[in-house]
């Protein structure tokens, strides 16, 4: 997938074909990634602390401090998966307000209510996505944050004494999953190829014309 040879392609374009140019987008990368684990710590924990302290962790990590100044994808992949699952811990923590503010306002049924589109899920499908456009292996993280998400939802049902959490999780939540974590990924990883769909000379693009010895079946 081309997502993360554009980002480096961003570097060169903006500081030439050097390593300064190949390097900057990883490091930019590297850098941001270590800002978002810091705040996903410190939303997950409440302890400024220790989402400071797993900051400097991985500021300090040899694989991490090397992958954020070489042009390769691993970088690219990892931020975009640490960025998706950043967006799933807000949307946790946002469904479980509204679920809250119902408990306390409404009248209690056995699956709860249903708690609209979702955008931090959506968000979190598009960075997904975009991992996926990076390397093919983000699908693997892609699926396991899927059916994580969907967990929370029903342990935020069950949280608030609901009878059938997992009911309310497949009948509320499970079609705005989809469109989350199914369609939003989808959509981002379809347009990373935009510029091969909209090139005649993209990679591989002619590649039956090239290999063909003029044989007709």
């Amino acid at each position: 997938p081309p997502l993360g040879k554009w980002m480096i392609g961003v570097g060169e374009w903006l500081f030439g074909a050097n390593p300064f140019g190949w390097r900057f987008a990883a490091a930019v990368a590297g850098v941001l990634s270590i800002l978002v684990l810091a705040r996903v710590a410190r939303r997950m924990t409440r302890s400024t602390l220790l989402g400071c302290m797993a900051g400097l962790l991985l500021a300090l990590d040899g694989l991490h401090f090397v992958l954020s100044r070489t042009a390769l994808l691993d970088v690219f992949l990892m931020f975009w998966v640490l960025c998706g699952f950043a967006c799933l811990v807000v949307d946790r923590d946002r469904s479980r307000e509204r679920l809250a503010q119902w408990y306390e306002g409404s009248r209690l049924t056995e699956m709860g209510p249903w708690l609209g589109v979702r955008p931090w899920r959506v968000a979190a499908g598009v960075c997904l996505g975009a991992a996926c456009a990076t390397k093919w292996s983000g699908i693997f993280f892609l699926v396991a944050f899927a059916v994580m998400s969907l967990v929370w939802d029903a342990g935020a049902r069950r949280a608030v004494g609901l009878r059938r959490p997992y009911g309310g999780m497949f009948r509320q939540d499970l079609p705005t999953g989809l469109l989350g974590l199914a369609a939003a990924p989808a959509i981002a990883y379809t347009a990373s190829w935009a510029g091969w769909f909209a090139s005649a000379y993209g990679y591989g693009r002619n590649w039956d014309q090239a290999t063909s010895s003029g044989w007709r079946y």
